[in-house]
């Protein structure tokens, strides 16, 4: 702690303005920093640990936006900029916007870029390690500037709350992260790997609002993109808890195959006869609930005609049931017994 303290005071005061300075004025030349002036290294890497990108004096610097917040201006933006061959560990760019900004072969550990905003940005070899990302907005779907992720990695990093509208990720790792109440809207993945608890994460076409409960499946309106592509996604070694996959094509991707996970095959098939036995043979307090949960989550049968409800889930064939899901919203042994029920007629 002590260490990383000193890597950011060393950009204040007397001595660290004026570096501050020349460097942001490099950053925002647009061309490399390696092509300008040769600045220290670390590890084979332009130095900018602990750089302040928040918190920086911008007064000469120019590119403030202004707002009608209580401080009189947003956080400062980085449009087109190169960053290629740098270490930023430990800088605090939070609330920070980057427009069509090109990282390549970046390393970021300890870094703060809470609600930091990326808008057609591209990523190539960064690793983010230890990082918060949380509520972090990846991409805007409204502009058309997709950000692209390149043989990039996310390690024990925080992306809690995280939007990624339309983002593109290929040969990206997202290693014991926290993934929770994430919307990957209408993102595409390419040989993309997930290791560890994926919480409350959204797979599909556009949407417009996302929460974690199984509930808000009636909250989902379909927007621009028709299908999201997941071609050859890793998840044999995460734990799936309330991910929706909406739409999406899993014929390519490895599923997780333990006994909290059921992998369905012809998911239609599937639930329209769980459906039909429950409402054989359940009592009727509790088949309510469960057939709440066939029709609304799996099924995609609307009860509110007024509400559009991801019309491209009927051509998704293969689906994945959690057991825990499950026993959360039921209970333990209405739980059980619905996850034992769809396990036997997937069989």
């Amino acid at each position: 702690m002590e260490d990383n303290d000193r890597l950011r005071k060393r950009w204040t005061g007397t001595n660290g303005s004026p570096i501050l300075r020349a460097v942001l004025r490099a950053i925002r030349s647009r061309q490399p920093l390696a092509h300008q002036v040769p600045w220290p290294e670390f590890d084979g890497r332009i130095d900018l640990r602990g750089i302040p990108l928040q918190h920086a004096d911008w007064s000469g610097e120019g590119e403030t936006r202004q707002s009608h917040s209580s401080a009189g201006h947003l956080p400062p933006s980085f449009n087109e900029i190169q960053i290629i061959n740098a270490d930023l560990s430990f800088s605090d760019a939070h609330y920070v916007w980057f427009t069509r900004a090109r990282f390549k072969n970046v390393r970021l550990i300890g870094a703060n870029w809470h609600s930091a905003k990326a808008w057609g940005c591209e990523y190539d070899k960064v690793d983010f390690i230890e990082c918060d990302l949380s509520d972090s907005s990846i991409g805007n779907p409204h502009r058309n500037v997709a950000t692209h992720f390149r043989e990039c990695l996310f390690q024990r990093t925080d992306l809690t709350g995280s939007a990624h509208n339309e983002a593109k990720y290929n040969f990206v790792s997202f290693d014991s992260c926290n993934l929770k109440d994430i919307n990957f809207n209408g993102s595409s993945f390419e040989n993309c790997c997930f290791i560890g608890t994926v919480d409350g994460v959204r797979f599909g076409a556009t949407s417009v609002q996302f929460g974690r409960s199984i509930w808000t499946t009636l909250m989902r309106r379909s927007a621009s993109v028709d299908r999201l592509i997941l071609k050859s996604v890793d998840f044999s070694k995460s734990t799936l808890r309330s991910v929706d996959f909406d739409g999406v094509d899993l014929s390519t991707c490895k599923l997780p195959s333990d006994s909290d996970h059921i992998i369905v095959a012809d998911q239609h098939h599937v639930f329209t006869q769980v459906r039909s036995e429950i409402e054989r043979s359940w009592p009727h307090s509790s088949a309510q609930v469960a057939l709440r949960i066939i029709d609304w989550v799996y099924l995609k049968q609307n009860p509110m005609p007024r509400m559009v409800l991801r019309p491209n889930k009927r051509s998704q064939p293969i689906d994945v049931v959690n057991r825990l899901d499950l026993i959360e919203t039921l209970g333990d042994v209405d739980g059980t017994k619905l996850f034992e029920l769809i396990g036997s007629m997937s069989s």
